[in-house]
C-alpha cells in the first residue's frame, strides 16, 4: 500500500485497524515513527511489513498481537528499542534479521517459537532468554550476533538447529538444558570466545552434528555425555586450545566421525572407551600435543589419517580387535618409539 514512500515519516494507526497487508510499509526509508492508538484490534504484524525501514528507531507492538510475520522487521538498521507484547506465540522468519543497532529485546514467556534467521546479525545483541514455552529455534537464529555474551536456552527445546548460534563470536559460556536430544551443524561454529560448555545433568542429547563446535578456539575442555552415539565429522574441528576431552563413564557413544578433533593442537590425551565402534578418517589429524591414546573399544579399523603428524604420541595401545591400519594412519609421528601390532591385523596401509 504504501510501498517505497521514500518520503513518508510518521504513521498512525488507528484501533480500528484489522489487518494490515504483507509489506505495506516495505522500503519507507524516511519513516522514523510508528505509533498504534490504544486498544488496538491487529492481532498480526504481517511478513514484511515494516522491512527496510531503516529510519526506524523505537517501536511498541499493540497487545493484541499475537504473531510476528517473516522479515516483519527485516533490516531496520536504526532500530534499538522494541516493545514486544505479553501474549505474543510466534517471532517468525527473518523478524528481527540485520537489526544492527537492537541491543536487546524481551521475549515473552509465551512465544512457542523463533523462527529460522529470526535475529541473524543483530550485532549488538548482547543478551537473550529463551523461555521456557518456547519449543523450537530455527536455522541461523541467532547466527552472526557478534555481541551475544549470554544466552539462557529454554528448557524446552529437544533440538539446537543448523548454525543457530554460529560466529557468535562474544559468547564465552552456554548451558545445553537436559530437553537437548541433538546439537546440529555448526550451531556453535566459529564462537571464538566460548570458554566452556557445561551439560545439564541428566543429559538427553544422543548427537553432536558436524562442525558443531567447529573453531571454537578459546574452549578449554569438554565433558561428553554418557548419553551421546555420535560425534560427528569435524565437530570439534580447530578447537585449538581444548585440552581435555573427557568421556563420562558408562558411555553411549559407538562412533566418531572423521577429522572430528582435527588441529586440537592442545589435547594432551585420550580415552576412547569400551563402546567405540568407528573411528572415522583423520580423528585426530595434527593433535600435536597428544601424546597418550587408551583405546579400550573394540574398533575393527585404524583408518587414513587417524593420527597424522601427532608429533608428540608417544604411547598408544592398538586392541587385538583391529584387523587394519590404513594410509598415513601415524604419519609424522616422529615421537612414537614403539608400537605393538595386534596378530588380528592382516593390512597395514601405506
Amino acid at each position: 500500500t504504501f510501498i517505497n514512500c521514500s518520503s513518508l515519516a510518521q504513521i498512525t494507526i488507528p484501533s480500528s485497524v484489522k489487518l494490515i497487508g504483507k509489506g505495506a510499509f516495505v522500503g519507507c526509508s524516511s519513516l522514523t515513527e510508528i505509533k498504534f492508538i490504544n486498544h488496538s484490534c491487529l492481532s498480526l504484524i504481517e511478513d514484511y511489513l515494516f522491512s527496510e525501514c531503516p529510519l526506524l528507531k523505537k517501536i511498541s507492538i499493540p497487545s493484541s498481537v499475537s504473531s510476528i510475520g517473516n522479515c516483519a522487521f527485516n533490516e531496520c538498521t536504526s532500530l534499538i528499542e522494541i516493545t514486544i507484547p505479553f501474549f505474543l506465540t510466534k517471532i517468525g522468519d527473518g523478524s528481527f534479521q540485520k537489526c544492527s543497532m537492537l541491543s536487546q529485546i524481551s521475549i515473552p514467556s509465551t512465544v512457542k517459537s523463533i523462527g529460522k534467521f529470526a535475529f541473524y546479525g543483530c550485532k549488538s545483541l548482547t543478551e537473550i532468554f529463551i523461555p521456557s514455552s518456547t519449543e523450537s529455534i530455527g536455522e541461523c537464529a541467532f547466527s552472526e550476533c557478534a555481541s551475544l555474551q549470554q544466552i539462557s536456552i529454554s528448557s524446552s527445546i529437544k533440538v539446537i538447529n543448523c548454525n543457530v548460534f554460529n560466529n557468535c563470536y562474544s559468547l564465552t559460556t552456554i548451558l545445553i538444558p537436559s530437553s537437548v536430544t541433538l546439537i546440529c551443524e555448526n550451531a556453535f561454529g566459529g564462537c571464538k570466545s566460548l570458554k566452556k560448555v557445561k551439560f545439564e545433568k541428566p543429559s538427553s542429547l544422543t548427537r553432536i552434528e558436524k562442525y558443531a563446535f567447529d573453531g571454537c578456539s578459546s574452549l578449554s575442555k569438554i565433558i561428553i555425555p554418557s548419553s551421546v552415539t555420535s560425534i560427528d565429522a569435524r565437530a570439534f574441528n580447530f578447537c585449538s586450545n581444548l585440552i581435555q576431552v573427557i568421556i563420562e563413564s558408562l558411555s553411549s557413544l559407538t562412533e566418531i566421525g572423521g577429522f572430528a578433533f582435527n588441529e586440537c593442537s592442545s589435547l594432551r590425551s585420550i580415552l576412547l572407551p569400551p563402546s567405540v565402534v568407528s573411528i572415522g578418517e583423520g580423528c585426530f589429524s595434527k593433535c600435536s600435543l597428544l601424546t597418550q591414546v587408551i583405546i579400550e573399544s573394540q574398533i575393527k579399523s585404524i583408518e587414513d589419517g587417524t593420527f597424522n603428524e601427532c608429533s608428540s604420541l608417544a604411547q598408544i595401545t592398538i586392541p587385538p580387535s583391529v584387523n587394519s591400519i590404513e594410509s598415513c594412519a601415524f604419519n609424522g609421528c616422529k615421537s612414537l618409539k614403539q608400537i605393538i601390532i595386534p596378530s588380528s591385523c592382516i593390512k597395514i596401509g601405506e
